[in-house]
Order: C-alpha cells, then structure tokens, then sequence
C-alpha cells in the first residue's frame, strides 16, 4: 500500500529542490503575491526547472509544502507574542534583549524549553539556543540593510576593480552572471504571463462567439415564424376578398333588375308564359 505524503514529506521534497534551485520559493511567492493560481505556479517553475535540467514537484507537494510551511509561521508568532508578554529581566539574565549572553549547554532555561518544544531538527538548521539567541539580537530595518549592504558592495567593487584576479573580482563576476540569468527568467515570466492572458481572452472571446451565434439563431427561429405566420395571414386575407367579391357580385345582381327581368318575373309568377308582353293601350280616338 503506497503512504499517501504527508505536509512535512511535501516540505522536505522542495527543501531537497531548493538546493538545485536556490531561488525555488522566492518565484513561488512571487508567483502567489501576483495572484496566480497553485497550477499555474507550479507549471510556471517546473516549466523553467526543466529547461534548468532540475528536480521537479507536483502539485499536492506544493500544497502540503505550502500548508506546512504556514504552521511554521504560525509557531513562530506564537513564540514572539509569548517573548513579547514575559517581563524583562535583569542585565545578563538569559532572557534579556540585547547584550544578552547565551545559555550553558547545561542550562535548562524558560526560553530554551519554549524553543525546543517548537523546533524540529528536520526543518531547522539551527538549535533551539541558536534560534533564541537570533531572535535577541537587534533588528535592522529595510533602510539600515539596505545602506549596510549598498556599503559592502561598494567595497567588494573597489577590491575588484583594483584586482581583477582577486575573490572580489570573481565574486563580482559570479553577481553579474546571476543577475542576467534572473533578467532571462524574468522576461521568459513575463512572456509566459502575457500568453497566459492571450489564452485567457481567447477562451473568454470564444464563450462570447457562441453565446451570439446562439442569440442569432434564436432570433433567425423568429423571424422564419414570423414570416410564416404572415404568409398565412395574406392567405387568409385574400380568402375573405374572395368572398367579399362574391357576395357584392350576389348584391349587384340583386339589385339591378332590367324591365325584361321584372316581366319575366311577373309572368313566372302568374303563369302566363315564359314571356309577359307588354300591354299597349289604343287610345279612344282610335276606336271605331
């Protein structure tokens, strides 16, 4: 039966990647503050680890490294918050700020056993008095780093530029090849980006055609119903014009009788003939 993998096995395969790829979880955040998707971030780095020749990672091991590391965010607030709520002791003490002196391995201190119930040997290089001791020394701010390292590199520049065979010159060097690598990355990033958005839009223009050639057939339906039920109304109409013709015909004949046609009738009706002839009456002058 095969172990499904736990978060830490998940944490421990990118640690393993990380090695080969230094720069492995600072693309992954980049990649998450931009908003992208789990799939998509894990094609993205295995896509460039690949052309690297580098180990490569699914994506239930992004999420379980992704899921583990949280926990260990989330212990480490805890262990500040809970340092940020003990009273400052005396100078010298073990648990004071700066200054500070570190435990004896003897020693079994507040600190350290807070330390130690919350480290694991197997994701942190350091040992719980280390980690204490780092958490008590100052801390920089952006601005401070900043200018101290802007400073370190102007001396390693100055070392360089004096002696081109010296460590500085290489570690120069070694900068400048890293930085134009990064610029490669960044503009294959950028392009994979753009046609991502292109594939995106494409598929949303598709939706978009088929929703109007559905709209244009509904409404070629209509208009053939339409043109149908018109068809059927001229039918209809020309039917009736038909009958009206008819029946004003029946009443033209009805009411426009000649003389012949009212003798005729008179004389179907008495039973003279077929034919009623006009009486001429002789006047009295003519008798005799």
């Amino acid at each position: 039966m095969i172990r499904e993998k736990s978060a830490f096995d998940c944490y421990q395969k990118l640690v393993e990647v990380s090695k080969a790829h230094p720069n492995l979880f600072a693309d992954i955040d980049y990649l998450l503050e931009k908003g992208k998707t789990l799939t998509f971030v894990r094609w993205s780095v295995n896509e460039e680890l690949t052309r690297l020749g580098r180990p490569n990672f699914d994506i239930e091991e992004l999420k379980g490294f992704l899921q583990y590391r949280e926990q260990l965010q989330k212990k480490e607030e805890q262990l500040r918050k809970r340092k940020k709520g003990k009273p400052k002791a005396a100078k010298g003490n073990v648990t004071t700020g700066r200054g500070a002196q570190s435990p004896s391995p003897g020693e079994d201190t507040a600190g350290t056993r807070e330390v130690s119930r919350a480290w694991d040997k197997k994701s942190s290089a350091l040992s719980p008095a280390e980690e204490l001791q780092r958490d008590r020394e100052p801390k920089r701010t952006h601005a401070e780093i900043v200018e101290w390292a802007a400073d370190k590199v102007r001396e390693v520049f100055e070392v360089a530029r004096n002696d081109p065979n010296s460590d500085a010159a290489t570690v120069m060097k070694v900068l400048t090849f890293n930085q134009i690598v990064a610029n490669e990355e960044k503009l294959h990033e950028e392009a994979m980006t753009k046609v991502m958005d292109a594939f995106r839009r494409s598929e949303q223009l598709e939706r978009e055609k088929a929703h109007l050639q559905r709209e244009e057939g509904y409404w070629k339906d209509q208009t053939r119903l339409l043109q149908a039920k018109a068809r059927n109304l001229e039918l209809v109409n020309k039917a009736l014009a038909n009958k009206l013709k008819g029946v004003t015909d029946v009443i033209k004949q009805k009411t426009m009788l000649t003389t012949a046609d009212i003798y005729n009738k008179i004389s179907a009706v008495i039973g003279i003939g077929d034919t009623v002839v006009p009486r001429i009456e002789q006047g009295i002058g003519d008798r005799g």
